[in-house]
């Protein structure tokens, strides 16, 4: 008989988008290790909001804990368990297939064996992500109308939001010129600026304002 239940092993993850909470206590039925070699054919991005698990094993192995961020891409292996001394491991977690636009923004800045995690993000962040994670699981379960399409546009703006906080994005400087182009359109309101305009201001070219 097929697994209807994603948390459980067996399961057919033949739809573009499934998400879920795993709940894992010590002793409780989920209480085992997800061991994929072969990784899926879609993503999955996960966020913990509970205890600690850790991923792979022996040398490659880290931990993760409460506001970590991994993502794992098509084919990244999968083996991941709760910590072994810690009691629980609650993490959120969306499996999806991407549009392939949205490619840039699932390279992440650290990555582990394949595997992409993010550390070290701020409250604030984690608690609007969370948000998010909860929602697009909500939706996608709902029966209300272009549920789909709604859901899909929520992971949209997580995965943009979790590229936004990668280290390279926030760290990558700003060419001198477009802030200067910046402080003079603010320094100007009263006029009206065509691309054009602000290009010759600055001596850059229309193409690397757009």
């Amino acid at each position: 008989m097929q697994n209807n239940d994603p948390l459980k092993p067996g399961y057919n993850f033949d739809a573009h988008l499934v998400a879920g909470l795993t709940p894992i206590i010590e002793g409780d039925e989920l209480d085992f290790v997800i061991d994929r070699p072969n990784g899926m054919k879609g993503f999955i991005i996960n966020l913990t909001s509970q205890g600690e698990g850790t991923i792979f094993h022996g040398d490659e192995a880290f931990d993760v804990k409460a506001g970590d961020l991994l993502l794992f891409p098509p084919s990244a292996t999968h083996f991941y368990h709760r910590k072994e001394d810690n009691a629980s491991w609650f993490h959120r977690w969306i499996y999806f297939r991407p549009r392939a636009f949205w490619n840039e923004w699932l390279c992440w800045h650290e990555q582990h064996k394949g595997v992409y995690l993010t550390k070290g993000i701020e409250s604030s962040t984690v608690s609007m992500l969370e948000k998010l994670f909860i929602d697009i699981e909500y939706i996608s379960k709902s029966d209300m109308p272009y549920r789909d399409d709604l859901a899909i546009n929520l992971l949209e703006q997580l995965i943009i939001r979790c590229k936004s906080i990668q280290p390279d994005v926030v760290n990558k400087p700003l060419d001198p010129r477009v802030i200067e182009a910046m402080n003079y359109m603010a320094q100007n309101l009263s006029q009206s600026f065509s691309l054009e305009d602000i290009a010759d201001f600055t001596c850059l070219s229309a193409s690397r304002l757009g």
